[in-house]
């Protein structure tokens, strides 16, 4: 897999994602998600913003269409990124903040071309301490259940 794959055009490392985590690491997750969304379980599957295809949770994310539809790659390529008045993008942005996560400087580093450092860094920040697992961002590891 290309790691640009599993950058996500917000700035989020997809290998972090609930998504994508529930998928590779806990069926029992995986169920739980898809009970919270009224869905069934098979639909908890993504690639990384990178390789969506239809199947994928993120395919109808509105971000993407926005970021689609503006023709860029990435949200800090919008004037509205500068201007802090996409409120797509800010009520991301606080929803991650509370896990950790800085969007905006993901971005940064992604726009400095330090890729593979966003991506250790990340990794290390969201490593279980138990497990050795990597864990997503908004919950606890999904391998051994410790607390984030």
């Amino acid at each position: 897999m290309n790691e640009m794959e599993l950058i996500g055009r917000c700035g989020l490392y997809c290998g972090t994602c609930s998504i994508y985590r529930a998928e590779r690491d806990s069926q029992q997750w995986r169920e739980k998600i898809a009970a919270e969304h009224n869905t069934t379980s098979e639909r908890v599957t993504c690639q990384g913003c990178g390789a969506l295809t239809s199947k994928c949770w993120g395919y109808d994310c509105k971000i993407l269409q926005c970021i689609h539809d503006r023709e860029i790659e990435f949200c800090d390529e919008c004037p509205n990124y500068e201007k802090r008045t996409c409120s797509m993008f800010t009520e991301l942005e606080d929803r991650y903040t509370r896990y950790g996560v800085n969007l905006r400087d993901n971005l940064e580093m992604i726009r400095a071309g330090k890729v593979d450092d966003l991506i250790r860094f990340t990794e290390k920040v969201f490593t279980c301490k138990s497990c050795g697992k990597l864990r997503a961002t908004s919950t606890n590891c999904f391998g051994c259940g410790a607390e984030g």
